[in-house]
């Protein structure tokens, strides 16, 4: 096992997105115990626990020990607060003198015990599809989580269903997403869950930072005949490019559906963004639509519009077409799309490829795709998979 966690940039994000959206719960950057006063009361709506009652003692006890015991070994200049950085100084040391699964203390058992409960809704002992799915999808302790994603952890995690996701597993995923370094572990397996969603669960904004997304996108993709405005013919010269960078043959199933979709695309994109009704989309109307889709987006806790789910899809298999159809795109894969399209140099292609599967440690697969583009759009994080996008697409210089 790693000894060096702190140099782990897929073990750093696991602690910060924990940090973040486990703890630091009015979100000022620091955790204190006000932020885990709000977080049992969050618990206690949650679960449904009466004051006073067995589990509501002992939730609050948990509550109360686990601060104890954060703030006496990370809390090393006594101000009553950790910093990120003391969070990770804290969950390194455990990490690093971790051994076996029963050499955990009460505190941290306890905390974990008590979020199986939390999950395990009905109580039977096990957690089932749709108790995992409601938790990590629909709750407010975990908001803006694809759904996608998070089926796809549970079927990992589970083995397909072959295995009880029951309380032992629970802890294994619980430690291991501390100090596991097995990508295939259930705590990486929930980690890999968590940490594509970064930036997700930020609030939108519109930023400057965001407009220069927007307007990249509206340049780069959709104004293909480069005059300043979006019209029916962009969408026809965009369905020759992809093709002739796809090479799907006349008549062939993907070649309809190529076509079928950018038809479709026109007519829900110029309901949504051509206000004047004059068959020509402006950058400004563009940047109010889309700031429309990304304020209903959040508001329906990240449910993508059919529509939209088949653009983003069509563009994943037009990378994935570039290698082996194989259901993921390979680092080759990526470089050539950005290279053939944007003519972007494969330095700076396979460095953004790195920085966002953590040199290749996560699959750039279907979902987290989705998830990357959703980001770009959306987050404020620049940690996140969309804004490293945005990076390379902007620039280093680019402030939010």
């Amino acid at each position: 096992m790693a000894k060096d966690f702190k140099n782990d940039s897929f073990w750093l994000s696991k602690m910060r997105h924990q940090f973040y959206m486990w703890f630091d719960s009015n979100r000022n950057g620091v955790v204190e115990k006000k932020d885990f006063d709000l977080k049992f009361q969050e618990l206690v709506l949650e679960t449904k626990w009466v004051d006073g009652s067995p589990m509501w003692k002992r939730a609050n006890d948990m509550k109360n020990n686990l601060w104890s015991n954060l703030k006496s070994g990370a809390d090393r200049n006594k101000n009553n607060q950790i910093s990120l950085t003391q969070w990770y100084n804290f969950w390194e040391e455990f990490a690093v003198n971790y051994k076996h699964g029963d050499d955990i203390p009460l505190w941290f058992s306890e905390f974990i015990d008590m979020h199986f409960f939390m999950v395990d809704k009905n109580g039977d002992g096990w957690i089932d599809d749709d108790e995992f799915t409601a938790f990590f999808h629909e709750s407010r302790y975990f908001p803006h989580i694809s759904k996608d994603v998070v089926k796809a952890a549970y079927m990992s995690i589970t083995m397909n269903g072959k295995r009880e996701f029951d309380i032992n597993i629970f802890r294994e995923m619980m430690i291991g997403f501390t100090v596991s370094m097995d990508m295939k572990s259930p705590g990486n397996i929930f980690g890999n869950m968590l940490v594509k969603q970064i930036g997700c669960e930020t609030e939108f904004k519109r930023t400057k930072y965001w407009e220069r997304k927007i307007k990249f996108e509206f340049d780069t993709w959709l104004d293909q005949d480069k005059n300043g405005i979006v019209e029916k013919r962009d969408f026809d010269l965009h369905v020759k490019h992809i093709l002739s960078l796809a090479k799907w043959t006349e008549g062939s199933p993907m070649w309809v559906r190529c076509n079928d979709l950018f038809g479709t695309l026109w007519n829900e994109i110029k309901s949504l963004a051509d206000a004047n009704k004059d068959d020509k989309i402006t950058i400004d109307e563009w940047l109010n639509a889309f700031e429309k889709i990304c304020t209903q987006l959040k508001a329906r806790t990240m449910e993508i519009p059919p529509w939209y789910r088949d653009w983003l899809n069509l563009y994943f298999d037009v990378l994935d077409r570039l290698g082996n159809s194989d259901g993921w795109v390979s680092i080759e894969e990526f470089k050539t799309y950005f290279r053939t399209v944007l003519k972007f140099p494969d330095d700076l292609t396979e460095q953004c490829y790195n920085d966002i599967t953590y040199d290749g440690r996560i699959a750039m697969d279907r979902d987290f795709w989705s998830t990357m583009i959703l980001q770009y759009y959306l987050s404020t994080d620049m940690n996140s998979a969309g804004n490293i996008v945005a990076t390379m697409f902007l620039g280093k210089d680019e402030k939010q």
